[in-house]
């Protein structure tokens, strides 16, 4: 990669640079625009990501507040209520997820604990009664 100033790779439109020199911390690495080495942003992206994990673990009610999702009416199951099988999904950290709090969008109610998959599904068809029945008369249809 050529060498080139901040300054420089701004005016190009560039979204990260390399300059040759080393960061405050000794990394020669490629910067982006901001300034950032990133190797020091591997490091404080990671080191972020570990405390997220464990705030999130430590603070479930806090973290459901701040999503706007409501109060549970009942305890979270250990299979999905749609398919009935454990939640698989991974989380980035490379954890098995949890179960998801499902929640009508127009109404605000708790609706049940989804694996990632189901969640997924009524996301896509946008809490759909009618897709979801044509999906299923589609399936009886073409076996």
């Amino acid at each position: 990669m050529e060498i080139i100033s901040r300054k420089e790779a701004i005016e190009k439109g560039l979204k990260v640079y390399f300059t040759g020199k080393p960061c405050k911390n000794g990394h020669i690495s490629i910067r982006g625009i901001s300034g950032d080495c990133r190797e020091c942003s591997k490091y404080w992206n990671n080191k972020n990501l570990q405390y997220k994990v464990s705030w999130c673990k430590n603070n479930p009610e806090k973290l459901r507040k701040n999503k706007g999702q409501p109060e549970p009416t009942r305890e979270r199951p250990e299979v999905c209520e749609i398919c009935k099988n454990p939640e698989t999904s991974k989380h980035r950290t490379g954890k098995t997820q949890s179960l998801a709090l499902d929640h009508c969008h127009e109404t605000g109610k708790f609706r049940g604990w989804l694996c990632g998959r189901c969640n997924k599904v009524l996301g896509l068809v946008k809490d759909s009664e009618s897709i979801l029945n044509n999906m299923s008369e589609y399936l009886k249809d073409n076996k």
